[in-house]
Formats: structure tokens, sequence, C-alpha cells
């Protein structure tokens, strides 16, 4: 399941609206960085390749590692984060980045199963069925006229 919404310290993270929320401070971010924000933490802390990255975010056009660097550079700027630090976004020489995993927690509600809530509907469909058949069925019992002859 696609993250769509993380919180990391005092940032929240909109990925579907691409958007950073920094102490209410909301700023938009760049198609690109958005993109490999969110395969990073579709990643849920393992490590994504520089290929994976170039692949799924840039496709056929060619760029260089460099543009990657760059784009992760500027994420951290974004994020409070940098290359010493290392708190958010790590990077693994030669393999690639990741995001550090303790600090992604999905602010989406996840709609939960309740088989109580399927019985009671599945009883008041049964009674009202049930109630339609017994007036159907009941024969009205009213006055049978009849002529009289004159």
């Amino acid at each position: 399941m696609a993250i769509k919404k993380i919180r990391i310290k005092n940032i929240t993270i909109d990925l579907e609206r691409a958007e950073i929320n920094k102490d209410g401070s909301v700023e938009s971010l760049e198609p690109k960085l958005n993109a490999v924000l969110k395969i990073l933490c579709d990643a849920e802390g393992n490590i994504v390749s520089q290929q994976t990255l170039l692949d799924k975010v840039w496709g056929d056009v060619v760029v260089t590692a460099n543009t990657i660097q760059r784009c992760i550079t500027q994420l951290r700027k974004q994020l409070n984060d940098d290359a010493k630090r290392q708190h958010i976004i790590k990077t693994h020489p030669k393999l690639g980045y990741s995001i550090v995993p303790p600090i992604i927690q999905s602010t989406e509600r996840k709609r939960t199963y309740n088989p109580s809530s399927n019985k009671l509907v599945l009883f008041i469909v049964a009674l009202s069925f049930g109630a339609l058949i017994i007036f159907w069925s009941a024969k009205p019992n009213y006055p049978t006229l009849t002529r009289s002859e004159p």
C-alpha cells in the first residue's frame, strides 16, 4: 500500500498534494522531488538504488547520477536534514538511499472491517423482507357483499 501522508518530527508531508507543512507553513514540492520522496517512503526504510530512482522518476529521459544527488540535497533542505546528520534521508554509498524508518508514520486512517455492523444490516433487511411477506400473504377479512333479489 502506498503511503499518502507521513509525519517527520514537526513536518507533515502530503505526497498526494506534493506539499510539506512545517509548523503551519505549507510549501509545495516540485514533482520530481515528490516522486523521489514517494518512492523512498514506499520502500519503508529499504535501500532504493539510484538506478531505480532514475527508471521510475525520469524514465527514458537521460540524466546523470548528479541529478539524483541534487534532488536528494533539495529534499534534505526542505525536510531540515543534511548530508552530515542524515536523520531523514540516509545515503548508502554505492547502493542508494533510504528513509530512516522510525520517523515514518502514516497519518492515513485505515478502514477496519466490523462484522457486527454487517450483521445488523443483514438483520434489518431480513426483518423487513419477512414483514413484507407477511403483509402480502395475509388475506384481508372484508365483509362479503351479496346481492339481494327484489
